[in-house]
C-alpha cells in the first residue's frame, strides 16, 4: 500500500472527479392486441329473403344488434329467437332490382354510426365490415332467416379474431433525486385505467397492437415531458431514463410491465477534479518503517 508523506505533493487521486446523472433502460415488449374484424356479405335483392336478418355484437357497450332485411317496404320483423333476443335492431330498406352492391350499400347506411363501439365501413361489393373499437374477443355474427329455419341469404364471417391489449395498465417505477416516486403507465387504446402504482403517475399513451419501439417511443416522451427526467429511445424497442440533476436516486423498478430494466450508469455527487484542495484523506493510520 503506498504512503502519503508530510508535505508530499500529490498529483493524482484515483476514483470518479464529475457528478453523474443516473441513468436507467428499459427494454419494452410489443402489445398483443388485435381489434376483431367481421364481415357480413349480401346478395341481389332478388335473392335475398324477406325478414334475413344478422346479428353482430359490441364489445364496448356489451350490446347486440340485429339487422334485418326488409324487402319493398313489405316486410315484419323477424320472429326467431335469435332476433328476439337482441338488444337493438335496425331495419334496412331495400327494393326488389338492388343490385348486391346497393344492398351492402343500403346496410352500411343504416349501420354507420348506429352501433357504439363498431366502425362500419363499405370496402367492397355487397360487403359491409364491422371493426370492434376496441381489443378483444368479439361473438361471432349469426345469420337467419326470419323465422329461424336456415341461414338465410347473407354470409357471415370472422376475418381478425380480436384480442385484449396485453399492455394495458401496466407500468414501470423510479425516483427522482429528491427521492419523489413515479411511476410511467401504458394507456392502450384509450381502454386503460390509471393502475394507482406508487408515486406520481405519468401516463403514456399508445395504438392497440403498437410495437415495442413504439412502446418504447411513448414512454420515453411522455418521461421526458416531465422536470424531474429526462428520456430517449435507445434502440428499437428500449429507451433510456436520466435524472434531471446529479446525485444518488433509487434504482429503476419494473412494476407490472415485464419490461427488462437495468441501471446503466449509477448517479453520485461531485468527488474531486483536478485542483481540488485536498485538505485531510482519511484511512488506517499505518506508520513508515522509513521515509
Amino acid at each position: 500500500m503506498s504512503l502519503f508523506k508530510p508535505g508530499q505533493t500529490v498529483t493524482t487521486i484515483p476514483g470518479a472527479y464529475q457528478a453523474e446523472r443516473e441513468a436507467s433502460l428499459v427494454t419494452c415488449l410489443a402489445d398483443a392486441g388485435v381489434l376483431e374484424v367481421q364481415t357480413l356479405t349480401f346478395l341481389a335483392a332478388s335473392s335475398s329473403g324477406q325478414g334475413d336478418y344478422a346479428v353482430i355484437s359490441s364489445l364496448s357497450p356489451a350490446e347486440t344488434f340485429g339487422i334485418w332485411l326488409d324487402k319493398d317496404a313489405n316486410g315484419t320483423e323477424p320472429t326467431g329467437a335469435a332476433y328476439v333476443a337482441v338488444d337493438n335492431e335496425i331495419q334496412v330498406a331495400i327494393v326488389t332490382g338492388n343490385t348486391a352492391a346497393q344492398v351492402a350499400t343500403a346496410v352500411y347506411t343504416a349501420c354507420n354510426g348506429n352501433i357504439p363501439g363498431v366502425t362500419v365501413t363499405n370496402p367492397s361489393s355487397g360487403v359491409v365490415r364491422f371493426t370492434q373499437t376496441i381489443g378483444g374477443n368479439a361473438t361471432a355474427p349469426a345469420v337467419h332467416n326470419t323465422g329461424d329455419t336456415g341461414a338465410g341469404s347473407i354470409v357471415a364471417a370472422t376475418v381478425t379474431g380480436g384480442v385484449a391489449s396485453s399492455l394495458n395498465n401496466k407500468y414501470i417505477t423510479f425516483r427522482g433525486n429528491n427521492n419523489a416516486a413515479f411511476n410511467c403507465w401504458l394507456n392502450i387504446n384509450s381502454e386503460g385505467v390509471d393502475p394507482s402504482a406508487p408515486g406520481t403517475a405519468i401516463e403514456a399513451t399508445a395504438a392497440i397492437g403498437a410495437s415495442a419501439a413504439d412502446i418504447a417511443s411513448a414512454m420515453a416522451t411522455a418521461i421526458d415531458g416531465n422536470a424531474h427526467f429526462e428520456a430517449e429511445t435507445y434502440d428499437t424497442a428500449s429507451f433510456k431514463i436520466f435524472t434531471a440533476a446529479t446525485g444518488a436516486a433509487t434504482d429503476v423498478g419494473a412494476g407490472n410491465s415485464g419490461f427488462s430494466v437495468s441501471v446503466t450508469r449509477q448517479g453520485h455527487a461531485k468527488v474531486r477534479e483536478p485542483g481540488d484542495t485536498v485538505a485531510s484523506i482519511t484511512g488506517p493510520a499505518t506508520e513508515p518503517t522509513s521515509w
